[in-house]
């Protein structure tokens, strides 16, 4: 390097000092994090996660104002890179999801069909390992739709260990980061908003060290908005059906872009779905077995639902709590999404379409039976574009439900008393409610580009008129 060039770069660094500073604090608590987690010490967890999330918060309230230009985006990227990195080889302790990965993976690549056999179907019994003693759930057949059950077959055949499932959703999610960074750029926003999920401190321990499949599902989400706006419209259908055949709840964005899309479009979108569960057909509604157990029986740390189930049974009307209460939460949104829908109808702009879909998905969270702390990371990423505090609390506060687990590594499933039980809830969701209910009634959940301020080129892909690609 020349002269010129290394007192450019010391320079650089010089202005960015205070989020290197940062940078490397944060370092040190995900370091923390590590040593806490690999010594046992379960009891510090808590306090460990909210130490790592105040400085995170900090850096977003202080820190993030300051920042200005291509050098502080490559400092936000490499500390992203790092802080995943730091974790990427540890041993996973908030979930033994990524187990089942394996095995289901394993199944796939021998020949077998997971919707039609569980982990302890004596038909699998040749291929039980060591993995297969960690799985919980052995009664229950696959969930996840067949696009992600060919990946998880894929990354078996390629690297047979646990590893290799943690180093391909690191790598989902290092994508991610980079399509949230150039749908900024797209929108004329200031690309190191990209920090808000870069450096969250959730998202890091969630996929680096537990291995969780999520940043898949999320990256396509965001890719085929990014499609959007650049106009390959058929390319974003493939992208988002792609997205539907990881997790299902993409399902429920898709109906907002029907007409955006174009009749084209929206075809090469449920083709790609029929697709892949042409050859699954004759198994009719078994196929869903997995899922429906998920949906229907699963339960844990939900927020609306219980409050609903609980308020039933109070009242003693119907004779099944739970099953009324699951229905009064789909009727709920299934409201929601016809609200939605009539909007999408009507001129648009990306932010409006963007904060809609983050209102579809935050809503399903919240109405879900079942709110595991890792969810809140399909949320996340629409915070590089919107301002909601009380979203960004809920990464944060949502992490004292793993204190219901009976014990780290988990099985999980709630182990502590109703009252402890209580007490979780109201140090999760109530500051929550109330600083959502603030920003709704004072619509605080603003965009961070106001309108009338994107530029001509990014003005034109308003969706208004759909073009095939």
């Amino acid at each position: 390097m020349s002269r010129f060039q290394w007192t450019t770069t010391l320079l650089l660094l010089k202005q960015n000092s205070v989020l290197i500073f940062f940078g490397l604090v944060l370092e040190f608590g995900f370091l923390w994090w590590l040593f806490t987690t690999q010594t046992a010490a379960w009891h510090l967890l808590p306090l460990v996660f909210f130490a790592v999330f105040c400085i995170y918060v900090l850096v977003l309230f202080c820190v993030k104002r300051r920042l200005r230009g291509k050098a502080a985006f490559i400092i936000i990227a490499v500390f992203a890179i790092a802080f995943r990195l730091t974790l990427l080889f540890s041993q996973p302790i908030l979930s033994t999801d990524i187990y089942r990965y394996y095995w289901e993976g394993k199944v796939v690549a021998n020949g077998f069909n997971p919707y039609l056999y569980s982990p302890d179907a004596p038909e699998l019994t040749s291929l039980r390992d060591s993995i297969w003693t960690l799985l919980n759930l052995k009664y229950v057949k696959a969930s996840y739709p067949p696009f992600l059950e060919l990946l998880f077959a894929l990354v078996y055949v390629m690297f047979r260990s646990v590893l290799g499932y943690k180093v391909v959703f690191f790598i989902f999610d290092l994508a991610l980061i980079l399509v949230i960074y150039l749908i900024l750029r797209e929108l004329n926003l200031d690309s190191t908003n990209v920090i808000v999920y870069a450096w969250a401190p959730l998202p890091i321990i969630e996929v680096s060290q537990t291995g969780h499949n999520d940043p898949l599902a999320v990256l396509l989400v965001f890719l085929s908005f990014l499609l959007l706006l650049r106009r390959r419209n058929a390319l974003s259908a493939h992208v988002m059906a792609l997205s539907v055949l990881s997790k299902f709840y993409p399902v429920f964005l898709a109906p907002l872009l029907f007409k955006r899309w174009g009749i084209r479009a929206t075809m090469i979108f449920l083709a790609t779905i029929a697709a892949f569960y042409a050859p699954l057909a004759t198994m009719g509604l078994g196929l869903f077995g997995g899922l429906l157990y998920a949906i229907n029986t699963s339960s844990f740390n939900g927020s609306i639902f219980p409050a609903i189930a609980g308020l039933l049974g109070i009242l003693g009307i119907f004779p099944n709590p739970g099953f009324s209460a699951q229905i009064v939460t789909y009727v709920i949104y299934l409201g929601i999404l016809l609200w939605a829908i009539f909007l999408s109808r009507h001129r648009m702009d990306p932010s409006d379409f963007m904060k809609i879909s983050f209102v579809l998905v935050g809503a399903l969270l919240l109405l879900n039976r079942s709110f595991f702390p890792w969810y809140v990371t399909w949320t996340v990423p629409f915070l590089a574009f919107f301002t909601s505090t009380s979203w960004l609390l809920l990464s944060g506060m949502i992490f004292t439900g793993y204190m219901k687990y009976d014990s780290f590594p988990p099985p999980p499933y709630e182990a502590v008393d109703p009252q402890t039980r209580l007490l979780i809830d109201l140090a999760q969701y109530l500051p929550f409610y109330i600083l959502l209910g603030y920003e709704l009634f004072k619509r605080r959940m603003v965009s961070k580009v106001p309108r009338g301020q994107l530029s001509p080129e990014t003005r034109s892909t308003d969706f208004e008129h759909p073009r095939g690609s």
